[in-house]
């Protein structure tokens, strides 16, 4: 598996995938007959067996090796960053880089009071 940091881990292409199509976790787990909590995780972790893998790539229409071998650029279509999901997922982005650097302000403050409260001693 891939570092998940990877933004072409099979996870993330498989997202990109489903959202360049309009589909929700829960209209793939429909199409491939599996649930949305797998649909899910395999988003999130990028693991996933080659039966389900195989299954995925026919329920978006896209050919397996395609599927495995491609970069996320190539599968997003100008149309999908424009569906409320990706807008969604951006501004989740956007908050999540906020709320990092807030704790690494927050942890810079606690060690100079750490530090401080040392040399007081």
């Amino acid at each position: 598996m891939k570092n998940l940091k990877d933004k072409n881990h099979i996870g993330q292409r498989i997202r990109l995938a489903r959202l360049s199509r309009g589909w929700t976790q829960e209209d793939l787990a429909e199409s491939i007959k599996k649930t949305r909590p797998m649909i899910s995780h395999i988003e999130r972790t990028g693991s996933v067996t080659y039966d389900t893998l195989e299954k995925i790539a026919k329920g978006l229409g896209i050919d397996l090796s395609d599927l495995q071998n491609v970069s996320s650029e190539q599968i997003l279509s100008p149309t999908s960053m424009e569906s409320p999901e990706w807008k969604s997922l951006v501004r989740e982005n956007e908050l999540l880089a906020e709320l990092v650097e807030n704790q690494r302000v927050r942890i810079l403050y606690l060690e100079a009071e750490l530090k401080r409260f040392k040399t007081g001693l």
